[in-house]
């Protein structure tokens, strides 16, 4: 027992003897290096670098009023949005992803994404807000998009009092009863949407005298609501809801450039809205065709009026609300395929002007045309001896990811994968016969920074990593047991 106390003693007076040369050769080392440092110091002091504005790095830059002048370059999005004042720019100088909402009130600001990205994504916020006094201009001559996706019950685009925004792309994360793509509310509101408006419980909403201009298409998992005298709505394409494909109520007007496609319901009126569609009414077998819901009338597509007041559309109208469909041709409900229905993907150019009613507008879009349904877009209606009027449709194309960099993979028939960074599975694509468009289903992100494997349940090798760990730790555990016993004895 003594000479292991020996041993002890010993081993501690090195350990000590080391630890103070250690401190000691540090001390050294740290004093020869500070005069060094002051050296050097009075060195740049004597010959100082002159800095240039080409030796300035940043992800983007806030413009002066006067559209020329450059007032600060930024490292960091957030610091330019604060300094961002009054008829100023902000100018990217690379793709950005920010996480936090934008507030715009009470000045005009413009965004100009120079030829990037700028996608604002708040799983649980709004993405862009703009209140009174407040406008949002996009410059995108140079090309680039500004996206931008709200979540947890809030809007992609909300704009209020009298707010005015333009975006390139407008969505929400998940399926929430509040969260829609666009929310505009009140009146001269604003909000116009360069490409789609997708997503949400129910899709876009409009209010209370607000303007909502998409030139894409609109699509949720509900309607599209218009509500209120001076409330206006424009959509260049179709239309999509699960349930109803448009409500409008109370003196709304809207416009349709394409189709509108619901489930229950085609369209719902009442209280003197107006709708006016360029395309056909889609909607389940058991469904109907419109509904007037104030005054609980039903109108199939035969009980239009002998005459109408708007030429070269068919009129529906129960008191003084009305519904304009310029098609005639038989339907077959949920059939009916048109090209210009293609799965949600960023518009590669878009038309400077809304198409007025009537006219052709063809966007280019992941590579094809998107054409107005109220022309023959390619795919040919054939009558057959067992199914008269039907479309005859080939598989749907595949899916394009959602980012260019990702890969699509096929399950089967009308099912793909969508890989991420290192082959991640992010979600799959599946082929919806309602709204005939493609739809992406995320897969949950599994937590304690697990990987993503489109379950929820943790794989199996992490089991065995956990497995070894843990026997190791035994294994040394046993072995100084064992060698406690020997000194013992």
């Amino acid at each position: 027992m003594k000479l292991k106390l020996r041993k002890m003693f010993a081993l501690l007076l090195v350990a000590g003897m080391v630890a103070m040369i250690t401190v000691m050769a540090f001390a050294e080392e740290e004093a020869i290096s500070e005069e060094s440092t002051e050296e050097e110091t009075t060195i740049e002091e004597e010959e100082p670098a002159e800095a240039t504005e080409d030796t300035i790095a940043g992800i983007c830059q806030i413009i002066d009023v006067d559209g020329a002048t450059v007032f600060e370059v930024y490292e960091d999005f957030s610091d330019a949005l604060a300094d961002l004042e009054d008829g100023q720019t902000i100018q990217l100088l690379e793709s950005i992803t920010h996480s936090s909402g934008i507030v715009i009130i009470g000045k005009c600001v413009t965004f100009d994404v120079n030829g990037f990205a700028l996608s604002v994504e708040v799983p649980k916020g709004h993405a862009l807000e703009v209140g009174a006094g407040g406008e949002v201009l996009l410059e995108d001559s140079a090309g680039g998009k500004f996206n931008v996706k709200g979540g947890g019950g809030k809007h992609g685009v909300y704009a209020h009092d009298g707010g005015k925004a333009t975006v390139t792309n407008a969505s929400v994360f998940g399926i929430d009863i509040n969260g829609r793509n666009v929310y505009a509310d009140g009146a001269g509101t604003t909000v116009t949407v360069c490409g789609n408006a997708a997503g949400g419980f129910y899709s876009l909403g409009a209010f209370n005298g607000a303007t909502v201009n998409v030139y894409g298409y609109n699509s949720g998992g509900g309607a599209m609501i218009a509500k209120g005298i001076g409330t206006t709505v424009n959509v260049s394409g179709y239309s999509a809801g699960g349930g109803t494909g448009v409500i409008a109520s109370d003196g709304a007007i809207v416009n349709v450039g394409g189709n509108v496609i619901g489930g229950g319901y085609g369209v719902l009126a009442s209280s003197g809205a107006q709708v006016t569609i360029d395309g056909i009414i889609k909607f389940d077998a058991s469904g109907i065709y419109i509904r007037f819901d104030d005054t609980k009338v039903n109108k199939e597509q035969e009980d239009h009026e002998l005459d109408s007041s708007k030429s070269g559309y068919f009129e529906y109208k129960s008191d003084d609300s009305y519904v304009w469909v310029k098609d005639t041709k038989p339907q077959t409900p949920a059939t009916t395929t048109l090209d210009e229905e293609i799965p949600e993907e960023v518009l590669e150019e878009v038309p400077e002007e809304m198409p007025e009613a009537g006219e052709r507008s063809a966007v280019k879009k992941a590579g094809r045309s998107i054409i107005d349904a109220n022309e023959d877009a390619g795919n040919s209606i054939e009558e057959t001896d067992n199914a008269p009027g039907k479309v005859e449709q080939d598989e749907p194309e595949m899916p394009a990811p959602r980012v260019s960099s990702n890969k699509v993979v096929r399950l089967e028939a009308s099912r793909y994968m969508e890989l991420g960074d290192g082959d991640v599975p992010l979600g799959e694509w599946h082929w919806d016969e309602q709204a005939e468009a493609w739809v992406f289903s995320e897969y949950m992100q599994l937590q304690n920074d697990l990987p993503q494997t489109g379950a929820n349940e943790v794989p199996l090798y992490w089991f065995v990593v956990l497995g070894l760990s843990l026997a190791g730790i035994v294994a040394s555990l046993l072995n100084g047991i064992r060698e406690n016993k020997k000194h013992m004895k």
